[in-house]
């Protein structure tokens, strides 16, 4: 199975909004991979220094609410 992933700011990326899930299987899969990369996206946000955080236009105070999310969070 394709499926594309989308992904913007702050980790947050999903599954395209068109993606359904069949199963119950699929569904605990989908949560699992999603929640993943929101949490490798957030450890690589906590990772960039003051002049990456400017390039991409968040603040140190945006930087530690996100980071301080848990990953099953959106």
């Amino acid at each position: 199975m394709n499926t594309m992933i989308s992904k913007s700011a702050f980790g947050r990326s999903a599954f395209a909004p068109s993606y359904q899930p069949a199963s119950i299987l699929e569904r605990v899969r989908h949560t699992v991979l999603v929640s993943l990369e929101r949490f490798e996206q957030r450890l690589a946000l906590s990772d960039l220094d003051d002049r990456m955080l400017n390039d991409i236009g968040v603040d140190r105070v945006a930087r530690a609410r996100e980071v301080g999310k848990p990953f099953w969070t959106a």
